[in-house]
């Protein structure tokens, strides 16, 4: 894997870190205004940025199923699952003990409780089940056709599972698939797409049906509320069909323009791709903070929520680089 490639990479972690900060900012709304102008405002944000997600688990799929990468069964699980364990339960604690100390500050309550993990730790499990799955997806991975058909039959279900509710479980039981299964079609989407070339007529075709797939995304879940007479998150879901075609367009327009890309700001890649890992960790704090309404409520969403990204995405980012430095570094790599 050639240096252009991996800095193609770190953009797409750059951006899926921003898009994470998005979706977590932006999502409040939507629970407590429903039709309301910042409800729509917040719909707007959140569904753009539900590609955020895979993005992280395609790079993921990229780099661990590259061929020229050795990767062992025991070190896999001595290192890779072992480390990501660790890490997730280490971080449920700390933030137990934060939203407990938080509560006790600002709404003078004591509630201690580690039975449910901060909202965004769930992509560590996950992730660490579909790192049980590499040895086979790098087998499936070595073939071409093979890796077609994974992804094919893949979006077929997943489509499948989208298209029939629950409201009918003769047909919706035939497409059901679990978080792990699902997320692996991303791991191998990612590959698939940073191997393979692709023709500029099909990526034509892969921009539109990912254009496509955004509409859908935020049309979807406004229509499909207002409908409901609630807000509905069916299309903001990560395995969703569209979903997936708007993942695949971004991973493949940052590939193409990787060249163009590689002329700026390599500095700021090299200075921050280190760090975001631990950004991912620790920007839920800073939202307790610069996402309450005594802020946001300070003038437009419109300009309160880009703003509290940056805001959020800075700390975040300096939290971490100063963590680095101490005999905890560990905690955020």
């Amino acid at each position: 894997m050639n240096s252009q490639r991996i800095y193609y990479l770190d953009v797409l972690k750059i951006i899926a870190t921003l898009g994470v900060i998005c979706i977590h900012t932006s999502s409040k709304e939507l629970y407590t205004e429903f039709i309301s102008y910042n409800w729509y405002l917040s719909a707007i944000f959140d569904g753009f940025a539900r590609w955020s997600v895979p993005i992280f688990v395609m790079v993921s799929g990229a780099l661990f199923l590259n061929p020229q990468k050795e990767i062992s069964i025991k070190r896999l699980i001595t290192k890779n699952i072992s480390r990501l364990l660790i890490i997730y339960l280490l971080w449920w604690i700390l933030y137990s003990v934060l939203n407990t100390v938080w509560g006790l500050i600002f709404d003078n309550t004591f509630v201690f409780t580690i039975k449910k993990p901060s909202y965004h730790l769930w992509f560590l499990p996950m992730l660490i089940g579909v790192y049980f799955l590499i040895p086979i997806l790098r087998e499936i991975a070595t073939d071409k056709k093979l890796t077609l058909y994974y992804l094919t039959i893949w979006f077929i279900y997943i489509s499948g599972g989208f298209a029939f509710t629950k409201d009918i479980p003769q047909i919706s039981g035939l497409f059901s698939i679990n978080s792990i299964i699902g997320y692996s079609g991303y791991f191998l989407l990612g590959y698939f797409i940073s191997t393979y070339s692709i023709s500029k007529k099909q990526s034509r075709i892969i921009y539109l049906l990912g254009f496509l797939g955004l509409l859908m995304t935020i049309l979807g879940c406004i229509l499909h509320s207002i409908y409901l007479g609630e807000t509905c998150f069916k299309f903001f879901e990560y395995l969703s069909p569209n979903t997936i075609l708007v993942s695949t367009a971004l991973f493949v327009f940052i590939k193409e323009k990787s060249i163009i890309l590689s002329h700026r700001g390599p500095n700021f890649i090299n200075n921050i791709r280190k760090d975001l890992f631990g950004i991912y960790l620790i920007h839920p704090a800073y939202l307790l903070i610069f996402n309450h309404d005594m802020f946001m409520n300070l003038c437009n969403h419109i300009i309160t929520i880009p703003a509290c990204i940056i805001v959020v995405f800075t700390f975040s980012l300096y939290t971490t680089k100063l963590l680095r430095l101490t005999p905890i570094r560990k905690i955020v790599e």
